[in-house]
């Protein structure tokens, strides 16, 4: 039975992609089970934790591949923490976190960088990827708030910035995401509208 669900996805992966898209899609699906824990909040929200607790970067790269398999659930599991520990009192900046601690405990960000530019900008795209699998505004509704805040935080940090065009892919990652994620806000706002 797993070997025919498994070439039943390797099929499908590769009508997707090409033979390398399909490579890496079912063990990084498998990888994503084995390294996270699946729990229900006290709210009956789903909440997926690795190790370090709602890692943006992480939930960013395991995206495309819970893209694929449809599981739009566990693509919210993984950003749920994020915006209840956003939408907490005792959370003031204008930015998210990189991470929320060490599993079990969420208490503080482990990674000692703010990593701002990069988590937010994550944030608004992840947000942006449920919102069209979904094509429904409902998630980024309930959080809209938060993201219009890491959105003007973004903005923000582009007006601060002057750069030559030329320049723009020199090693400049923080400005490409600076601009990523305002295009994904953008996005949101368009869907906004739509839906």
């Amino acid at each position: 039975e797993c070997n025919k669900l498994d070439y039943r996805w390797n099929i499908k992966a590769f009508q997707a992609g090409n033979k390398a898209f399909a490579e890496q899609m079912l063990p990084a699906y498998r990888n994503f089970i084995s390294s996270h824990r699946f729990v229900l909040s006290s709210d009956n929200k789903l909440f997926c934790f690795g190790d370090t607790l709602s890692n943006v970067r992480e939930a960013y790269e395991n995206f495309p591949t819970l893209l694929f398999f449809n599981c739009t659930d566990w693509m919210k599991g993984l950003l749920n923490p994020i915006f209840a520990y956003c939408e907490d009192i005792y959370w003031v900046k204008k930015y998210p976190p990189y991470d929320i601690g060490l599993y079990p405990i969420a208490s503080k960000q482990v990674k000692l960088e703010d990593c701002a530019v990069e988590a937010a900008s994550n944030m608004l795209m992840m947000t942006t990827a449920i919102v069209e699998a979904e094509q429904d505004f409902g998630y980024a509704d309930m959080h809209w708030k938060q993201l219009c805040l890491w959105a003007d935080y973004l903005q923000e940090r582009m007006k601060k910035m002057t750069f030559p065009s030329v320049g723009l892919l020199d090693n400049d990652d923080e400005r490409v995401k600076c601009v990523l994620g305002l295009m994904a806000y953008h996005k949101l706002v368009q869907l906004k509208g739509n839906l």
